[in-house]
């Protein structure tokens, strides 16, 4: 490839098949393939993943930085059309129509306004124990994933509408569990099942439009009750509801806010339910950590409920759930579209190239971690922050599209930890096969399945601090 009479440099990479280039390879297992490109290529890879498009995988901490900070205006996401689950709202959306959404969402997400929903943060988790409470000790086995998925839905829901439609609309859960069910089916059919296969989708196509039919019900009524009155509830809806185009006036459509209240619903649940249930597959095989969080919360505050001035002095079990974020990034690949042609340290970038970060790459990356593979919640401890480039590391994303929700994932992962580690001994079954997925989320394949006991004796507060 040439422009004018100069050749442009680009990235070296797999030269795949004829025509079909690296797809069949890197589908199955993408993040396998990418990561052994990286191994062997370096910070910079030239992929033909079809026969009409070459992605450049990006790995180097100051790439990371050039596309989604530094000339982040080149770097649009990749033109998608709007689905029916998240229409277009704020993740999906780009351009000056996500900016103007942003600017209505955003207060929202103002500090005190998450603070204010520890309480009910609190609340939530407290139903959960009080159903874990007839498991524990029975030997009983469940999926906690399902749970962290409940708890997460119930949480996020809360925050937007104040009621909780999970517990109170079992029909919305079921929806929200059938649309995440459909999302992440892995799709892997050969020509001799295209029959069955496409009889399949078409029955699978239709259960989730009446998942989205379901959903798109619940979210319409709670919209036209609020309207009346829009600051009933100090929750996002009731901000999304007051907010004004300081242009216009005009605030958002009934349309716009249902896309809005899908996307918090589901952005917000299922990073931090998959995040959750990981959490729990390290525990089981560094007890150590397990207790060293047990005893910070001993020390901390005892068996009572975690309130917002405790969550400082919750510092390890924060950096445990971002260990977790390192090692097992729910969103796990970024891409953007170059508009103009650029360059990207020494290489040139084509205008049209996908830019792709792999979080579960950089988040490894052996340059700019230590014992990159293994499980160190101490990395993320105040007196180690410095010690990584700002860009090495990006599990809510990074610049101007950084994930909105990001402090309220946090706070709500370091307050479930806390109370489910205070009642509960979560047991994960031995000898089951986790399996990594990443489709939409980085999931575990087939759950997490585990038993509950009573959580183990404490000496104490005074006791617990000493022991440290």
């Amino acid at each position: 490839m040439t422009t004018g009479k100069q050749p442009l440099n680009l990235p070296p990479g797999p030269k795949g098949i004829p025509l079909l280039g690296s797809m069949l390879e890197a589908t199955p297992d993408p993040i396998g393939f990418f990561g052994r490109a990286f191994q062997q290529y370096g910070d910079a890879v030239r992929v033909r993943v079809s026969p009409q498009q070459t992605v450049f995988l990006i790995s180097h901490p100051d790439y990371v930085k050039h596309v989604l900070v530094d000339h982040a205006q080149n770097y649009p996401k990749p033109h998608n059309p709007p689905g029916k689950l998240l229409g277009k709202g704020l993740f999906p959306s780009e351009g000056e129509y996500w900016r103007q959404q942003r600017r209505f969402i955003q207060p929202a997400f103002h500090p005190e306004r998450m603070a204010a929903l520890v309480p009910t943060m609190v609340d939530s988790v407290e139903k959960m124990l009080r159903r874990w409470e007839a498991r524990t000790g029975t030997g009983e086995v469940f999926d906690i994933a399902n749970d962290m998925t409940r708890l997460s839905l119930s949480i996020v829901g809360r925050g937007v509408f104040t009621d909780d439609m999970v517990e109170e609309q079992p029909e919305v859960l079921e929806a929200c569990q059938e649309i995440v069910r459909m999302q992440n089916m892995r799709r892997k059919w050969w020509m001799v099942y295209l029959i069955v296969a496409l009889r399949l989708r078409t029955q699978r196509r239709k259960r989730f439009r009446a998942g989205i039919a379901r959903l798109d019900k619940a979210m319409y009524e709670a919209i036209a009750k609020r309207r009346p009155n829009p600051t009933a509830h100090a929750d996002m809806l009731g901000q999304m509801l007051a907010a004004r185009d300081p242009k216009t006036g005009e605030g958002m459509t009934d349309e716009q806010l249902r896309d809005e209240c899908v996307n918090l619903f589901f952005a917000g649940h299922e990073t931090t339910a998959v995040a959750l249930v990981w959490t729990y597959h390290l525990l089981s095989q560094h007890p150590e950590v397990e207790q060293r969080m047990r005893d910070e919360i001993a020390a901390a505050i005892g068996d009572r409920p975690p309130q917002l001035q405790d969550l400082p002095k919750l510092r390890y079990i924060t950096a445990v759930f971002e260990e977790v974020l390192r090692l097992y990034p729910p969103a796990w690949v970024l891409s953007r579209q170059a508009k103009e042609q650029d360059k990207l340290g020494d290489f040139d970038v084509p205008a049209g190239t996908i830019m792709m970060m792999m979080q579960p790459i950089v988040h490894k990356h052996p340059a700019y971690w230590e014992a990159p593979e293994k499980f160190m919640p101490e990395r993320f401890l105040p007196e180690n922050a410095g010690k990584r480039p700002r860009f090495a590391y990006f599990p809510f994303g990074a610049g101007q599209r950084l994930c909105i929700g990001s402090n309220m994932a946090l706070m709500q992962a370091t307050v479930a930890l806390t109370m489910m580690l205070q009642r509960f001994k979560v047991n994960v079954v031995p000898g089951q096969t986790v399996i990594e997925d990443p489709v939409v989320t980085f999931r575990s394949r087939h759950g997490l399945q585990v038993s509950l006991s009573p959580a183990p004796a404490t000496s104490g507060p005074r006791q617990a601090a000493s022991a440290r």
